[in-house]
């Protein structure tokens, strides 16, 4: 009985010894990571507008045969606005700071931030696709008419093949790089509520 008293006064001479984090570094590292996020979000972001850029500019610029080409250039257009109004909405969710004084409220806020996240990458990424898909399938109409059978047969074939590439490895690769980050972000909180947590008791 002796010993269990003696390893039982180690152990709580242990607990009372370990650092406490102090929350305002708990909540610059929460914002160290959450900054990570936002940045791949930013270069995302950019990439789109450089994106519907160009398309716009080609669209101005070139002269297509076609109306299906036309047609082709507004969902693709569409795709990209679509795209940009998502990220923008994304970064307003993910640096609002309104929350953090609760850690609580500010863990469901990213839950269902994380949520949103998800469908974006999975259903909405489904429509997204057929939308490419279709606009590129448009476009092909045109593009059959200036060249030979065989490049276009390459050209769908290389399509489809880099369709399924995303679809089946980057995206999974994605998601799961996105989920480590929400879990990074979510595992600060968690600390930060239990900071509170002691600092209350």
């Amino acid at each position: 009985m002796k010993d269990f008293d003696s390893i039982l006064n180690i152990w709580n001479e242990q607990a009372d010894n370990t650092p406490k984090v102090d929350y305002k570094e708990l909540i610059s590292r929460y914002k160290k990571s959450r900054n990570k996020f936002s940045a791949k979000i930013w270069i995302e972001l950019i990439w789109m507008v450089l994106a519907a850029c160009t398309i716009g500019y080609l669209w101005a610029t070139l002269s297509f045969n076609t109306w299906t080409t036309h047609i082709a250039m507004f969902i693709f257009e569409l795709c990209c606005f679509y795209y940009i109004y998502t990220q923008i909405k994304n970064l307003k969710t993910l640096n609002n700071d309104s929350l953090l004084e609760t850690p609580e409220k500010h863990i469901d806020y990213i839950e269902g931030f994380r949520k949103e996240r998800f469908q974006q990458n999975t259903r909405n990424y489904y429509v997204y696709t057929v939308a490419l898909a279709l606009a590129l399938g448009l476009y092909f109409i045109e593009f059959f008419n200036h060249v030979n059978t065989i490049t276009l047969v390459l050209a769908v074939a290389f399509s489809i093949t880099w369709f399924a590439l995303c679809t089946f490895f980057i995206r999974v690769v994605y998601i799961r790089k996105e989920e480590k980050r929400f879990n990074e972000l979510i595992a600060e909180l968690e600390r930060l509520k239990k900071q509170f947590a002691n600092q209350e008791n």
